[in-house]
C-alpha cells in the first residue's frame, strides 16, 4: 500500500510539471537513464531530453486542466507498473468564445526502487484523444491518422508486452475496494487494446448486461464479440471511467461509475459558461462478485446520455483507492 501512494506521488509531480510547463525538478520523478517513448513528439533518453520534450510548444493556453483516470498501480519487491489516463482541457477565450483543444493520453510507466525513492524508468506515452481547436499545437505535435489501427504507424503501447498484468503477473496485496477498481480498469483496457483474454479474465461466467442502447450481452463470449466489432470500427478507444460509488457486502458489490469521452462530447456542448465541469456519455450501474480468484464483473446496466457534473477540483477528478 505504501508503495502504491508513493507512486502516485511521483506521477502527480509529473502531472503538476506539466500544468505549470516546469521540469526544473524532473530528477525527482525520472531516473538518470529513463526513456521516454511517444506516438505525438518522439522519443527521449535521460532527463535532459525527456523534460525538454515534454516542454509546451504550442499556442499559450489560458485553461489546462489534468484529470487522472483508470489509474493501475503493481509493485513487485524494488519495481512497480503504473497505468493511467490522463485527460486534458486546455483553451483560451477570444471575443467571448472559448477556444478549447481536448486531449488525451494513456501511460504506461515502468519504476525502480532506488535510494529509498521510486523513479520512472521507462514512460510510454500514447496520445489517443484529440477533439477542438487542433491549430493550438500545430506545426508541432504529429497527429493521429484515422486510417491506422491505435493512429499511429508505430503505437507505443502493445498490450501484449506492455499490460500491468505482463509486466508484474505478482498477485497483489489490495483492498477490496483496490482489486473492484482494477478489474473494472482492466475490463476497459480489454476493450481498448482489443485484448480478448484481459477482457475475459475481467467478467463471470455469469455476465450479464443491459445496454440502453445495445439491448441485452447475457454472456461472455457475447460480450468479447461485440468488443471486437465496436473496436474494429474505431482506430483508437478510451474507457476511461471515474467511480463515483462502492458498496461492498461480503462477496458481492454494487458500483457506480461514468464514462468520460470528452472528444465525443466536446465541440457539442463545451464552453465558457460550462468548461469549470466535467461531461460524462456513460452511466454505468453494476454488481460485482467474489469468486475463488478474485472479483469478477457481474453484470448491470449501462446508460448511454450525457451527464454533467458541475464543479470538479483537480484532486476531485481522480479516484484512487487505497
Amino acid at each position: 500500500m505504501q508503495s502504491r501512494q508513493e507512486i502516485n506521488q511521483v506521477f502527480s509531480s509529473f502531472v503538476a510539471m506539466l500544468e505549470k510547463d516546469d521540469f526544473s525538478k524532473a530528477n525527482k520523478v525520472f531516473d538518470q537513464s529513463a526513456e521516454l517513448y511517444t506516438t505525438h513528439l518522439g522519443d527521449a533518453k535521460g532527463i535532459v531530453e525527456i523534460s525538454d520534450l515534454w516542454k509546451w510548444r504550442g499556442k499559450e493556453v489560458t485553461v489546462n486542466r489534468f484529470s487522472k483516470f483508470n489509474h493501475i498501480i503493481r509493485s513487485d519487491d524494488n519495481s512497480a507498473v503504473e497505468s493511467v489516463y490522463l485527460a486534458v482541457q486546455s483553451g483560451y477565450d477570444a471575443d467571448n468564445y472559448y477556444h478549447h483543444f481536448n486531449y488525451g493520453y494513456h501511460f504506461i510507466n515502468v519504476y525502480k526502487y532506488e535510494n529509498s525513492q521510486w523513479k520512472i524508468r521507462t514512460m510510454r506515452c500514447q496520445l489517443d484523444i484529440f477533439e477542438g481547436n487542433t491549430m493550438i499545437v500545430d506545426g508541432w505535435w504529429k497527429t493521429m491518422n484515422s486510417k491506422l489501427y491505435s493512429g499511429y504507424q508505430v503505437p507505443s503501447i502493445v498490450s501484449y508486452f506492455d499490460s500491468p498484468w505482463k509486466i508484474i503477473p505478482k498477485e497483489q496485496n489490495y483492498s477490496d475496494e483496490e482489486a473492484i477498481c482494477e478489474v473494472i480498469f482492466k475490463y476497459a483496457w480489454g476493450n481498448d487494446h482489443l485484448d480478448s483474454a484481459i477482457l475475459a479474465e475481467s467478467m463471470s461466467s455469469q455476465y450479464h448486461m443491459e445496454y440502453s442502447n445495445k439491448g441485452i450481452v447475457d454472456n461472455v463470449r457475447s460480450m468479447i464479440e461485440m468488443a471486437l466489432q465496436v473496436r474494429f470500427k474505431e482506430y483508437t478507444m478510451q474507457h476511461i471511467y471515474r467511480i463515483k460509488d462502492i458498496n461492498i457486502k461480503v462477496d458481492k458489490a454494487d458500483v457506480i461509475f461514468y464514462r468520460h469521452e470528452p472528444h465525443r462530447l466536446g465541440s457539442q456542448v463545451l464552453d465558457i459558461d460550462n468548461r469549470n465541469g466535467m461531461f460524462y456519455s456513460a452511466c454505468y450501474s453494476i454488481s460485482l462478485i467474489k469468486e475463488n480468484d478474485g472479483w469478477k464483473w457481474l453484470g448491470g446496466f449501462y446508460k448511454a446520455g450525457m451527464f454533467y457534473e458541475e464543479t470538479v477540483m483537480p484532486d476531485e477528478s481522480e479516484v484512487f483507492y487505497f
